[in-house]
């Protein structure tokens, strides 16, 4: 089921707009948690930029200043 949110600053809402970006739910958590920029999962096919300038805004959206960490190994 395709499911479409509009995200800014304030968060994200359900839309019925057309999306500027499409992904699956693994790469949109791969980005929101910080290992890799909208650019990377697009090389590999699995997001898909449906509006010129969609990645490099999405990608200042995402952006944070610390790497993600985990010291627990599995």
């Amino acid at each position: 089921m395709e499911r479409r949110a509009r995200v800014g600053d304030g968060g994200a809402k359900r839309t019925s707009d057309e999306p500027d970006l499409r992904c699956d739910a693994t790469a949109l958590g791969s980005v929101y948690l910080g290992g890799f920029t909208w650019g990377q999962p697009a090389q590999a096919l699995r997001v898909e930029e449906t509006c010129p300038g969609a990645l490099a805004r999405a990608d200042a959206l995402f952006r944070t200043a610390r790497a993600p960490w985990c010291p627990e190994i599995f």
